[in-house]
């Protein structure tokens, strides 16, 4: 057969794919095999009639039989047959590198075989299913806080959709612990429309965890909020924290003094609670860059006092009623800017804000998201941070500030959790502008090497990987795991 040009092949490819020595027609939909592993490739989903010729044909080739079983676990459509095998074959040592990413939507359940075989191979210890929800891209956190999981035998299994487990539970090794890891919860009602719809979504929620604690799934909650920050429907959210004070086995808590403060809030008491403070975010972002470097790069002179407020603007962080205050300190300082880097959420008063700043002669804006390599220039060029929260519980904003050594000016309303030491914080009422004054114009003694120090010292303290070893330890005995050495360095 003679192609004329490249769009007829391209044209051909559309409809057929060698695939381990054979082509296959699958509509415009392809199935790529590799080292005896599928993936679904340009669509997230084969049509049901690709399914059903990939079953038909599944006896006379094992590859094409793995492209099949993916796309039934990820549509949770197993018959009994072929539940049996995949526990079957996870209880085997997997060969070969699965696809990555972790949790991508194609490879969960071969990423979490492998992983659990992983661990398993340590003598002694079985390995537990950590599975964790929801996903944040943005942040870095949750890498950071399940970097020293494996050494206690607990996989981090990323969930980037609760219906994954449909699929993902049965495929798990017979006898596997497994544990699912609840963070932010936004997304069991996000696209609510109405009060009731909202409610609703919380009764699935409730029946989903339900079942899952019926199936011997245990249950851990980290608290990052009391509620989210911007919400329109406060009862349904209470509801659902009040679910999960509940049913939680263990919560989660950053801060020792957090659990009078939720349970008033909820009005329920958690069944077991372990503390252990948010990580430092030491190493998890370039920092090469000194101070007169970082103002070269930004534009900003040296005899300038520059205050930093890194993170997206929304109209909990207090910014508006922060920037009324600080025409007051820069009348009497004239050399002090208060500089404002992140995306802007259209919530709130954020038009206000934007074109009042845009025109201060005392702020320095830049209304975009930061790449994590350029985050070093804003913190570094910054001689203290700054946090006018109406209301926080937890703040990744101020673990990064102090990563940086930077001692922080604070609102009351903003929950610290120990991340900085005394010697590198300033607290004020930010209902009270003339304390804002006080408290801005009476810091600058703050702003020295030496309390930069103190401050980065204390955030060594609080490295990932001290956190991390600190959270697996307490959670592994709070819900009374199997433990063991750890898979080698």
């Amino acid at each position: 057969m003679r192609l004329g040009t490249l769009g007829h092949v391209r044209g051909l490819l559309r409809y057929a794919r060698k695939v381990g020595g054979r082509w296959y027609r699958l509509g415009p939909r392809r199935v790529l095999l590799r080292s005896g592993l599928a993936r679904a490739v340009d669509l997230p989903h084969l049509a049901p009639e690709d399914i059903r010729w990939m079953r038909a044909r599944a006896g006379r080739d094992p590859a094409l039989r793995e492209a099949a079983l993916l796309q039934l676990v990820r549509r949770g459509s197993l018959e009994s047959d072929e539940r049996s095998e995949l526990r079957d074959r996870a209880a085997s040592p997997t060969s070969g590198i699965v696809g990555w990413r972790r949790g991508g939507p194609d490879t969960v359940v071969a990423d979490a075989r492998a992983g659990l075989a992983a661990a398993a191979s340590s003598p002694g210890r079985p390995a537990v299913a950590w599975l964790h929800w929801p996903l944040d891209n943005h942040n870095p956190y949750q890498p950071l806080v399940y970097s020293r999981f494996a050494e206690r035998g607990l996989v981090p299994i990323r969930l980037a959709h609760l219906s994954t487990l449909d699929g993902l539970l049965p495929a798990l090794p017979a006898g596997t612990p497994v544990v699912l890891h609840l963070h932010w919860l936004y997304g069991v009602t996000a696209g609510s429309t109405s009060a009731a719809e909202a409610a609703g979504r919380v009764r699935r929620f409730a029946d989903r965890i339900a079942a899952l604690k019926a199936g011997q799934v245990r249950l851990v909650w980290t608290v990052h909020n009391v509620l989210p920050h911007e919400t329109g429907y406060p009862e349904a959210e209470l509801e659902l924290r009040r679910l999960m004070m509940r049913s939680a086995d263990v919560v989660h808590l950053m801060s020792a003094d957090q659990e009078p403060l939720l349970t008033e809030a909820y009005g329920a008491t958690p069944n077991r609670v372990v503390v252990v403070p948010h990580p430092s975010y030491l190493g998890a972002y370039p920092d090469w860059a000194d101070r007169s470097a970082a103002r070269a790069q930004l534009g900003i002179p040296d005899q300038l006092r520059v205050l930093a407020t890194i993170g997206q603007v929304r109209p909990y962080k207090g910014y508006h009623a922060f920037l009324q205050a600080l025409d007051r300190v820069h009348r009497r300082d004239p050399a002090i800017r208060w500089l404002v880097a992140g995306t802007v959420r259209e919530e709130g008063d954020w038009q206000e804000f934007i074109t009042a700043v845009a025109v201060h002669p005392a702020v320095l804006c830049f209304p975009n998201y930061i790449p994590a390599d350029d985050l070093q220039f804003f913190l570094r060029a910054a001689d203290a941070a700054v946090f006018p929260y109406v209301r926080s519980l937890n703040s990744g904003a101020v673990a990064l500030a102090a990563s940086f050594g930077l001692p922080a000016y604070v609102s009351r309303e903003t929950r610290v959790g120990g991340l900085l030491p005394d010697a590198g914080l300033r607290r004020f009422d930010l209902t009270d502008p003339a304390d804002v004054e006080r408290v801005l114009l009476a810091g600058a003694g703050m702003e020295t090497p030496q309390v930069r120090s103190a401050v980065r010292a204390h955030a060594e303290a609080l490295r990932p990987d001290l956190v991390s070893a600190e959270l697996a330890g307490a959670l592994v005995t709070a819900l009374d795991l199997p433990t063991g050495a750890g898979l080698p360095a």
